[in-house]
């Protein structure tokens, strides 16, 4: 990877010009004076400003760079002797991933991944350039992206929707559910905690419909994509199963039914929360406002949220499992493997990620009239961020799971989300050769 200088440079580039976030906002904790130095008038900043740092316009300032407009990897280009990368004429002239203590935790993983699929890219792929073609970047929220590019709503969507054996089973049609909810829900909860917590912006505190609708989504989408997980365990029970007449019940009518019942009980279970959150005026916080409702809410998670769903899966997990053992001919026949180790898959996520999820609410419910000292406060409160981290991992990283356990998924996602093989147009850049690699530069 280290000898990959002329993509780094590129990446690095490209993230001058088109940083994924075009704007970091700060809020200042310390009242400052800026400027009054060279005849020019000094700026006061109170304490609790917001302050708005515009990524996309510092970035292409001429007095920070030469020719600001244009496309010169050559500027990251690092020195043949020494290995280190050009100086930069101001510290803080580069901020593609914000910089201090609250900078992105994950950029050098980024670029890392970045690094590995554009030399895939360029060495497994054809690509055309179309002529006239103009980079139009476009905001939508935070993050900036190509106007004309392709974007998905994650590679378990394309696969299962662009395959047609995947939409046709019943337990994929549950995956494909499955992928779509968890989308919504890594987009409401993550994004907004990274809104809250990163830049200081939680429209829960202000807004009246956002504070109702935001728990609405967690509670109804987190139970209608376990619900779903549950139900393609149930699935390959049923198609492992050597009763014909339990095979039956696995067919895409049902399971159309079964997904619409299942997506009705839970947004109906969901209403209370619009009917009792709301805004405390006194601290501005979003809380549940009804005694009856916060004493349900522990219960519900520790039942509907994880104990349920656990015993379902581990239940005909094993079921299952014991159908392949006792028929294998019958699964040759009836079920296919791919699907059935991509269930059970499903299956370790529930267990490894709502286990810890369930006991530590039990926990929390267990001990919530207990007088606790500010250490173990403090304890509880770092364990519940690694347990609320690993729950996301489940609506998260399926994706990953499943590329692991299924080669038809691995092969279906070089296809059509590497598009390996294909012919291509991308927007135009002059081309350059640097050994076997075809690298992009502008003239």
């Amino acid at each position: 990877m280290a000898d990959l200088q002329v993509i780094e440079a590129v990446l690095y580039e490209s993230l001058r010009l088109y940083p994924p976030a075009a704007f970091i906002v700060r809020q200042c904790i310390k009242e400052h004076t800026i400027g009054g130095t060279n005849g020019k008038s000094s700026i006061f900043i109170p304490v609790g400003a917001m302050i708005v740092i515009h990524n996309y316009t510092l970035h292409r300032r001429e007095d920070y760079w030469s020719c600001p407009l244009e496309f010169d990897y050559k500027r990251w280009m690092r020195d043949p002797v020494s290995g280190l990368k050009p100086k930069l004429t101001h510290p803080y002239a580069y901020l593609p991933s914000a910089s201090g203590a609250r900078n992105c935790i994950g950029q050098n993983f980024a670029i890392l991944e970045a690094k590995v699929m554009l030399a895939m890219l360029v060495q497994r792929c054809n690509f055309k350039l179309v002529p006239g073609q103009q980079i139009v970047p476009e905001m939508k929220g935070v993050t900036m992206k190509t106007k004309y590019g392709i974007t998905g709503n994650g590679m378990n969507i394309i696969i299962f929707l662009s395959v047609r054996t995947y939409r046709t089973t019943p337990c994929t049609f549950y995956f494909l559910i499955c992928s779509i909810l968890n989308l919504a829900y890594i987009s409401i909860t993550l994004m907004t905690r990274i809104m809250s917590i990163g830049y200081g912006i939680d429209f829960t505190h202000t807004s009246i419909v956002w504070c109702k609708l935001r728990q609405f989504f967690v509670v109804s989408l987190s139970l209608i994509s376990v619900t779903c997980s549950c139900l393609a365990t149930i699935d390959q029970f049923l198609v492992t199963s050597k009763n014909a007449n339990l095979r039956r019940y696995s067919n895409m009518k049902l399971t159309y039914r079964i997904t619409l019942i299942s997506i009705i009980i839970w947004c109906l279970h969901a209403i209370p929360v619009l009917v009792f959150r709301d805004i405390i005026p006194t601290n501005n916080t979003c809380v549940n406002t009804n005694a009856i409702y916060a004493i349900y809410i522990p219960l519900y998670l520790i039942g509907l949220f994880c104990g349920i769903p656990v015993l379902i899966v581990v239940i005909f997990g094993y079921l299952t499992y014991q159908n392949i053992c006792q028929t294998r001919a019958l699964v040759d026949q009836h079920a296919d493997r791919q699907i059935t180790k991509m269930t059970s898959i499903q299956v370790l996520f529930i267990i490894i990620f709502m286990v810890p999820f369930g006991i530590y609410t039990t926990y929390s419910s267990i001990t919530s009239n207990v007088s606790k000292s500010a250490d173990r406060l403090l304890k509880e409160y770092f364990a519940s961020v690694i347990i609320l981290t690993l729950t996301s991992f489940y609506f998260a990283g399926s994706c990953y799971m499943f590329i692991i356990s299924s080669r038809r998924f691995r092969q279906a996602v070089l296809a059509r989300i590497l598009w390996c093989k294909r012919t291509h147009q991308v927007n135009p850049l002059h081309l350059i050769t640097i050994g076997r690699v075809i690298l992009p530069y502008n003239t």
